[in-house]
């Protein structure tokens, strides 16, 4: 039997690809996982971080571990992480004119 690539969101709205049988009856979340867990690695940050980090990383093409050996890795994770980071930034900042428009 053969095995084809799956991308799916699990339960907590992480990005996931998987190895599955080629049959049309395959569960995603029972397949065998190839996308690199990048998430894990920041359990102790808010669900909301992790799934942008995630997303962030799949938008530059950085998904199974394989890929982020390719010459042009650093620099993409680092882009990805940034594009992360200045999300959060403008988070920060709008709380922040919020809270002075409020006489806080």
């Amino acid at each position: 039997m053969n095995a084809i690539p799956v991308d799916y969101v699990d339960s907590e709205g992480i990005k996931r690809r998987v190895l599955v049988p080629s049959d049309d009856g395959a569960i995603p979340e029972e397949g065998i996982p190839i996308s690199l867990p990048v998430d894990e690695l920041y359990s102790h940050m808010p669900l909301l971080f992790r799934q942008r980090l995630v997303d962030a990383l799949w938008a530059v093409g950085l998904i199974e571990p394989a890929d982020f050996s390719q010459r042009d890795a650093p620099e993409r994770t680092r882009a990805a992480l940034l594009s992360v980071v200045k999300h959060d930034t403008m988070d920060i900042l709008n709380l922040a004119r919020e809270m002075m428009s409020h006489g806080n």
